[in-house]
Formats: C-alpha cells, structure tokens, sequence
C-alpha cells in the first residue's frame, strides 16, 4: 500500500523516512488489537484543527497545495527556532495542514 502512495503523491509531500515503516491497513481503530481497552467514544474525532506533514522542500510543497490543490490560504515560511523547524501553514476551510522542514542540523525531523 505505501508503494501505492509513493507512485500517486507528488515527491514535496511523499511520506519521510520516518514514515516509511508506517502500515496502511483497513482495520478500524476502535477494532485493532492495539486500542482493545480504549473506549470507543476517544475515538470519535471531531473537528481536526490541524495535520503536521514533513516535507523535503517547503516552496515545492506550497506550490503544490496552493496551485493543484487549490488551498484558501498558504502562509509564508516561519522558523520555529524552539521546535527546530520551519512551518507554513495551509488553509482548506474547515482545516489546516501545517507543513514542516528542517531548521538546522539538530532538527528532530
């Protein structure tokens, strides 16, 4: 399935290394082994205010969003010194996808 993935997402917002050992499987999140004793109300999600996305090149990236996606809003680039990251944000709306990169060699991403 993640092969599948890599072939249909564009390289500014393919998942990273990171990311790669993620399984993709249809199990449903209050059914799976895993979340056996969580209480299937924590399940519910309700309004997402935002989805954090690693990417390997943040003007790539916000291109994509903003002139194939056809986002709201993108913000500019803003260094997050503290969490060792740049951040844009991306508005659709109803959510945000906030888009992250590597501030540095002490980056956690």
């Amino acid at each position: 399935m993640l092969n599948h993935f890599r072939q249909i997402l564009p390289r500014t917002i393919r998942p990273t290394m990171m990311l790669a050992n993620v399984r993709f499987n249809s199990t449903p999140a209050d059914k799976s082994p895993v979340s056996a004793n969580v209480p299937s109300s924590l399940w519910k999600l309700g309004k997402l205010n935002h989805l954090a996305v690693a990417v390997p090149n943040l003007d790539e990236a916000s291109s994509f969003f903003k002139n194939v996606l056809h986002a709201k809003s993108v913000s500019g680039a803003v260094p997050l010194k503290e969490h060792g990251v740049y951040t844009v944000f991306v508005e659709f709306g109803n959510t945000k996808i906030e888009l992250l990169h590597p501030l540095g060699e002490k980056s956690p991403i």
